[in-house]
């Protein structure tokens, strides 16, 4: 069959059932042989076995949720950007299962696994479950399991899709090559600062967040002048766990019309959802931000980003991570950073801490720009690769 006239087909013709729904009981404190997936293991770079948690004693083996290695699990509710997350996943080591807001896709003996993980991931499905997923709120949309397996896609045999793998293989090797180093200097970063929280100086004040920051009172609306025409910052535009901007666009490019914070310079902006992918980052603007993040104000005690530093800490990550998976979207509240604790050493000593984490910050950042150089290449062999099944159907 040549590319021109190639079947276009629903996403159920490579599924072996229909999408299912998965099951969020209430966490074990203890070890039960059955773990559950977090929301948070889901990330626009797929699969992450992350916030995993104990599930109770009545989930064993054998339940309908339980996982198998090379299952696809799709996120069934977020915002219309991030709605339809894909990864496929790994053995974590020990028998799992995933959420309610999560759904599992099992391929049939037509596909394989990696190959539908490339096709969902696509910018021409991506455009389909944008439009699919419904809701009263742009910031909360879902996407039922009948619109997911409806979606259009190439026909592909087999043998084509061992062929695009095989051609990528080498591609992701090197990608997982400077992926590992990028994350080699992430845990030389953290345990840096780690030791500087763990052995704090006798000069050192331990202090409640909530008592060194101020908390944002009050929105303004992005649809009036001046907000309308100054940066709007939303948690797509900060990079995960590095504390960089990545995106800078306007409130009226955004077509904003919700509520929003206000933000000025030396404000650090946390995003208060999916708190594990440790966004934040200090405002170098004035504008406003979304109103789900916190900028958070320093008091004159404490530098920015020596704020910064703490809230990427690995400390910071593991509080937000276990207050905010009580609910569907892991989330921070307020009353969340009223209990946290970190210490603040005199400003002298913070710009010196901040001096040493940033060097080894700009290494990091590097690798990761020599990432992005190899993720665009791979971008752009899949779109040669994958691009050519659609073009008969635009």
């Amino acid at each position: 069959m040549s590319t021109e006239t190639r079947e276009m087909v629903p996403l159920r013709h490579y599924l072996t059932e229909p999408p299912r729904n998965g099951f969020s009981p209430v966490e074990s404190a203890h070890w039960t042989g059955v773990q559950l997936l977090g929301l948070g293991c889901l990330t626009p770079d797929g699969f992450s076995p992350r916030q995993l948690k104990n599930a109770p004693l009545s989930v064993n083996v054998n339940h309908p949720a339980i996982l198998r290695d090379g299952d696809l699990l799709m996120s069934r509710a977020n915002t219309r950007e991030l709605v339809g997350l894909v990864g496929r996943y790994r053995n974590v080591g020990s028998p799992c299962i995933y959420p309610d807001l999560m759904m599992r896709l099992r391929t049939a003996e037509n596909c394989l696994p990696e190959f539908l993980e490339l096709l969902l991931r696509s910018p021409w499905v991506r455009q389909q479950i944008m439009r699919r997923a419904q809701g009263t709120s742009e910031s909360m949309v879902k996407i039922s399991a009948d619109a997911v397996q409806s979606i259009i896609v190439p026909d592909v045999c087999l043998e084509e899709q061992y062929r695009i793998i095989h051609a990528l293989k080498t591609v992701t090797d090197f990608e997982r090559f400077i992926e590992e180093l990028t994350r080699k200097w992430r845990v030389i970063r953290l345990s840096i600062w780690d030791n500087f929280e763990r052995n704090p100086k006798d000069s050192w004040r331990l202090c409640k967040l909530t008592d060194v920051v101020r908390l944002p009172t009050g929105q303004v609306d992005p649809t009036r002048a001046p907000y309308r025409n100054q940066q709007l910052l939303a948690p797509d535009h900060i990079e995960p766990s590095s504390g960089r901007t990545i995106a800078r666009l306007t409130a009226e490019e955004q077509g904003a019309v919700s509520g929003k914070y206000l933000v000025r310079p030396g404000d650090v902006v946390l995003s208060k959802i999916r708190p594990s992918l440790r966004k934040v980052v200090v405002a170098d603007f004035e504008g406003t931000c979304s109103a789900d993040m916190y900028p958070l104000r320093p008091a004159p005690t404490v530098s920015s980003d020596y704020l910064l530093a703490a809230l990427l800490g690995s400390r910071f990550s593991d509080f937000s991570e276990k207050v905010s998976g009580r609910t569907g979207i892991p989330k921070l509240n307020r009353d969340d950073l009223d209990g946290y604790f970190l210490v603040i050493p005199p400003l002298g000593e913070q710009k010196g801490i901040v001096e040493i984490l940033e060097g080894v910050l700009e290494v990091e950042r590097s690798e990761r720009v020599e990432l992005e150089k190899i993720s665009n290449v791979k971008s752009a062999l899949v779109a040669g690769m994958l691009g050519k099944f659609w073009r008969a159907a635009i």
